[in-house]
C-alpha cells in the first residue's frame, strides 16, 4: 500500500512509518519501501520504526541507508529505529552510517537500536568517530542503546564526556 501511496505525496515535509513487528517486512520488501520513500523530495523529518522484526538484517541497514541518502538530499531530521531486531550487528549499524553520511544537511539524527542483542561498544565508537566528521550541519545525536547487552555504561561515559563537538550527544 505504501509503496503506491508514495507515488502521490511529492509534497509531504513529514512522514512517519510505524512497521513494528511487521511478519512481512523482509530485505526486498524493504528495499522497495526505502526507493518509494527516496523518491519524496520535499521531505524534510522522516521518522521510521521497524522495532521488534525478526527479518531485518545487516543489509537491510545497508539497503536502507542507500536508498534514503540517493533521493532524500533535503532531509534536514531522521529518526530511524531498529530496536528488538535480532540480526543487527555492529557491521549493520556501520554500513548505515556509511550510507547515511551522504546526508549533508541532516541537522538531527536518531538512531534507536535499544535491545539489539548483537550490537557492541564498536557502534558507539563508529558514532563518535564520523558523526561530526561527515555530518557538518548537525545539531543533535540522539543514540538509544538501552538493552544493548554487549554495550557497556562506561564506553557510553566515555562517548559522552570526550564529546568535543558542536552538535549535542544524548547516549541511551
Amino acid at each position: 500500500m505504501c509503496s503506491h501511496l508514495c507515488l502521490y505525496l511529492t509534497n509531504l515535509e513529514h512522514l512517519k512509518l510505524n512497521l513494528n513487528r511487521c511478519e512481512q517486512l523482509n530485505n526486498k520488501t524493504l528495499e522497495v519501501l526505502a526507493d518509494r520513500i527516496s523518491k519524496i523530495e520535499s521531505l524534510r523529518h522522516l521518522t521510521v520504526t521497524f522495532s521488534g522484526n525478526d527479518l531485518v538484517n545487516d543489509k537491510s541497514l545497508q539497503t536502507f541507508g542507500e536508498k534514503i541518502s540517493k533521493g532524500l538530499s533535503k532531509i534536514r531530521h531522521l529518526d530511524i529505529v531498529f530496536a528488538h531486531c535480532k540480526l543487527i550487528t555492529d557491521n549493520g549499524f556501520e554500513l548505515l552510517g556509511s550510507e547515511l553520511k551522504k546526508l549533508n544537511g541532516l541537522q538531527e539524527i536518531t538512531l534507536n537500536f535499544a535491545g539489539c542483542e548483537k550490537i557492541t561498544n564498536k557502534s558507539l565508537k563508529i558514532v563518535e568517530a564520523s558523526m561530526n566528521k561527515y555530518y557538518v550541519n548537525l545539531k543533535k545525536i540522539t543514540v538509544d542503546m538501552r538493552g544493548c547487552k554487549k554495550v557497556t555504561y562506561d564506553v557510553k561515559d566515555e562517548v559522552k564526556y570526550s564529546w568535543k563537538y558542536n552538535a549535542k550527544l544524548e547516549v541511551f
